[in-house]
């Protein structure tokens, strides 16, 4: 698994991301890393982009309150990427956040650590969760061919059933694609 890491490139924040973070992380498995430790030829917002969209989850340190941080972290909600937010202060985590899952560390890296671990066993144990697919999918055709030596023309009927096999009410599905070549006209319903 790997975590990306938003975080201020300042010196004061060093010892944070290495010990704090990039230690715990990975005495769980987890690679968890940060932009000025990636070589690209990208441009930067460009690889911020990418990064955020291709890793598992977000660990960001809203210390500082800095705009960098707030901005890739509003980018990857929006992208409904899971986040753990640390913080050594409570008043750094703005009003829009404060319903979110953070940690409190107050300037001691042991506190954060604790913290952190736990925080990414639980994020681990979650993405397990939703990469399990909860579904079955079978299909049946039936149809009629009839063709010509310069014609065919076949009407298939296409049955899908998906079941749920997950002990949930109801695991949302948003879309259901069929992908064709372009000289098919289907219809669903006679329509």
């Amino acid at each position: 698994m790997k975590a990306f890491v938003i975080i201020p490139f300042n010196p004061n924040f060093d010892d944070i991301y290495q010990i704090g973070i990039k230690e715990t992380a990975k005495s769980l498995n987890v690679e968890a890393y940060r932009l000025d430790e990636e070589l690209f030829d990208e441009g930067m917002l460009d690889k911020i982009y990418s990064e955020i969209e291709n890793c598992d989850f977000i660990i960001a340190d809203l210390s500082d309150k800095n705009p960098n941080v707030f901005y890739e972290l509003g980018y990857a909600h929006a992208l409904g990427k899971r986040c753990i937010l640390t913080t050594q202060k409570a008043d750094n985590i703005p009003f829009d956040l404060k319903h979110k899952r953070h940690i409190v560390y107050e300037d001691s890296i042991v506190k954060l650590k604790e913290s952190l671990e736990r925080n990414i066993k639980w994020i681990v144990e979650e993405l397990k969760e939703e990469n399990n697919n909860p579904f079955e999918i079978s299909s049946k055709t039936e149809g009629d061919l009839s063709k010509t030596e310069d014609y065919a023309k076949a009407k298939i009927d296409l049955y899908i059933d998906i079941e749920n096999k997950s002990n949930k009410m109801s695991p949302e599905i948003h879309a259901i694609y069929l992908h064709t070549k372009s000289k098919w006209d289907i219809t669903q319903n006679g329509k």
